[in-house]
């Protein structure tokens, strides 16, 4: 009984264990029949470097002459809000008495125009006088109470009256025209004084200075170089074929090879319709935010990266689908067998070079 039961146990285990065995092992994944290696183009990878610049840079000039009296920025700072307006300050005492003497004169003509104004009523007044009296005249002339030259004496001493009257409305007019005047100079001085403070815009970065205070400069002197770093520009020249995966991308991407890898998203801003004729490459650049990047500065070293059609034409063939000697054969439908060149290996697949075989081949196992 003993070995009876020694004997069955051990058969229940034998089963269990094959049992086990067979339910653990996972199936096969069936191969494909047939292979067309045309449908099945190897894909190799590419990486192109570029580096950052940025997108809007601008010289900050002098647009007077004079001394430099302040310079608020240095280099590597960003312009704030507070010293946009004035990044850098001309001597302004000469334009500060220019304008107060524009003023002054604007001041003079108003009240020269004032005078005239009032000239102009007692011209009238006066010429209304004169006028009554000639009419006043000429009705005792009629009645016989006065002689002909009572009558041309009042007379001709209205029309003087209403000429002086006319004269005066010149008078007035010329004022006016001189207040105008003294205006527009009033305007030029103070634009004038304003130019001795010199603005650059908020949030750039200056990236060179070549003016310390105390320095005499001329109008149009370089006195800052500052750039817009919001945005930063990658310029690449890429073939036909690489522009051409470079657009299948899904999203389009920059990698910084000197920051970890770091990856910021990109845009396609330019692609030049011209190409090089030598290389038949084109100019393209990308846009990236500059906040996004490691530093929002120029001449980081970016790399594209993206996966392409082998130049080659080396396609990618499952290994079971090697025959003969050292698996370097593939076999066609009608049962011939071609040599092939093995480029590389791995787990499941192989990448050859067909050689000799038509385009539309299609591979047996």
């Amino acid at each position: 009984m003993v070995r009876r039961s020694s004997a069955g146990v051990l058969a229940r285990t034998i089963w269990a264990v094959l049992w086990a065995l067979g339910a653990l092992a996972a199936p096969a994944a069936e191969a494909p029949s047939t292979w067309r290696p045309s449908e099945h183009p190897a894909q190799i990878e590419r990486s192109i470097t570029g580096f950052t610049r940025p997108r809007r840079a601008m010289m900050v000039a002098s647009e007077v002459p004079g001394r430099i009296t302040a310079v608020a920025v240095e280099v590597g700072q960003r312009v704030s809000p507070d010293q946009a307006a004035a990044v850098v300050s001309i001597d302004s005492a000469q334009a500060v008495i220019a304008r107060d003497q524009a003023r002054s004169a604007v001041a003079a003509a108003e009240q020269a125009a004032a005078v005239a104004a009032l000239a102009i009523r007692s011209a009238e007044a006066e010429a209304a006088l004169r006028e009554r009296s000639a009419a006043r005249t000429k009705a005792l002339a009629d009645d016989g109470k006065l002689s002909a030259e009572e009558l041309d004496s009042a007379v001709t001493t209205a029309a003087l009256a209403r000429l002086a009257a006319q004269r005066t409305e010149v008078q007035v007019a010329q004022a006016a025209t001189a207040v105008a005047q003294a205006r527009l100079d009033l305007v030029r001085a103070e634009d004038l004084l304003a130019r001795h403070q010199v603005p650059a815009p908020s949030g750039w970065l200056v990236s060179a200075r070549q003016v310390e205070p105390g320095a005499m400069v001329a109008a149009g002197t370089p006195m800052l170089r500052v750039v817009d770093t919001t945005t930063l520009v990658v310029e690449l020249h890429l073939s036909t074929e690489e522009l051409a995966a470079l657009r299948a991308l899904p999203e389009l991407s920059l990698r910084f090879p000197r920051h970890g890898g770091r990856r910021v998203p990109a845009q396609l801003a330019r692609l030049d319709a011209e190409f090089d004729p030598l290389t038949r490459k084109r100019r393209i650049e990308l846009d990236l935010v500059g906040a996004a990047a490691p530093e929002a500065v120029g001449g980081l070293e970016v790399a594209l990266d993206f996966t392409m059609p082998d130049a080659g034409g080396a396609v990618l063939v499952p290994l079971a689908f090697l025959v003969g000697p050292g698996a370097q054969r593939v076999r066609l439908q009608d049962g011939s067998e071609h040599p092939v060149t093995v480029v590389r290996r791995d787990a499941s697949t192989a990448t050859i070079l067909l050689g000799s075989l038509p385009p539309d081949a299609v591979l047996t196992p």
